[in-house]
């Protein structure tokens, strides 16, 4: 690549100001090497600021660019070189144009080809990091506060939005026909074991434990089975209530519903079974 093609200008601090009125710490840089080819396209509003994070970046070892701290750490400090200065809305713009330009040079250590963001190469190492420094993350119940009063009321992006019922029919869809593989099963499964699961260690009060029990109690019940009579087409929540109108033995009455006692002299069946049999 010919970097001649490029207009170049040595960093000076001491006017910052162009004739022409363009503010000359605005502009589009170039970090570079006498010793090698490699080299790195940026842009700033504060070209003395970016230029002092750069080299404090690398220094320091913790620079965003892996690539660059490599190069650094084997050839030293990079050349920063002012390639045009220009407006504040044109930075993005004219920083894409030499990442266009330069697009598929091995020698540019831009990680991201585009000024966005899109495109950003994340190395595996650094996302293990995350991964490890976010699962290790515990919320205090000041910060959770903060986050629940933010998202009440008019706060809520979702607040005063009605989704059509075309809209309600694509999510549904689309959340029922997602199936998670025995892979991912097992890893939300771990996750979930001993000191890990988010009711570790904690024990409801006896009231709550109460309410609980209450609320699914017999017909209220997720698993409860409703009970057809069959003289006279009467429904039944679950198995507790035919007790109310016959006199028997509960487990016994689950065992004739169940099959477990093969004789049912009973009028009384699972209505699911009736349905399926018919």
């Amino acid at each position: 690549m010919e970097q001649d093609l490029f207009f170049r200008e040595s960093y000076d601090t001491t006017n910052l100001v162009c004739d022409r009125g363009v503010d000359k710490n605005i502009g589009v840089y170039m970090l570079s090497w006498d010793t090698n080819p490699y080299y790195y396209y940026g842009g700033s509003i504060d070209l003395i600021g970016r230029r002092q994070q750069h080299f404090r970046s690398l220094r320091n070892d913790y620079h965003r660019n892996f690539i660059l701290s490599r190069i650094y750490f084997k050839y030293g400090l990079p050349n920063f070189t002012i390639l045009e200065y220009c407006d504040k809305s044109q930075v993005d713009i004219i920083e894409q144009k030499y990442l266009d330009y330069t697009g598929g040079d091995k020698n540019n250590v831009n990680i991201c080809p585009t000024v966005t963001g899109k495109g950003r190469i994340i190395r595996q190492e650094t996302r293990d990091k995350l991964s490890k420094s976010l699962s290790n993350r515990v919320v205090s119940d000041e910060t959770r506060a903060r986050i629940s009063e933010s998202q009440k009321g008019e706060k809520n992006h979702q607040y005063g939005k009605n989704p059509s019922q075309a809209t309600r029919d694509k999510m549904s869809k689309s959340a029922s026909s997602r199936v998670a593989s025995n892979e991912t099963r097992a890893k939300i499964s771990e996750s979930l074991k001993g000191e890990n699961h988010y009711l570790y260690g904690k024990h409801l009060p006896q009231a709550t434990k109460d309410k609980i029990s209450k609320k699914n109690s017999g017909g209220n019940s997720p698993s409860a089975k409703k009970v057809i009579d069959l003289t006279n087409g009467k429904i039944y929540n679950c198995a507790k209530d035919v007790l109310l109108d016959f006199q028997i033995n509960y487990n016994t009455l689950k065992a004739k519903l169940n099959g477990t006692i093969k004789k049912n002299e009973t009028p009384y069946r699972y209505l699911d079974k009736m349905i399926f049999k018919n």
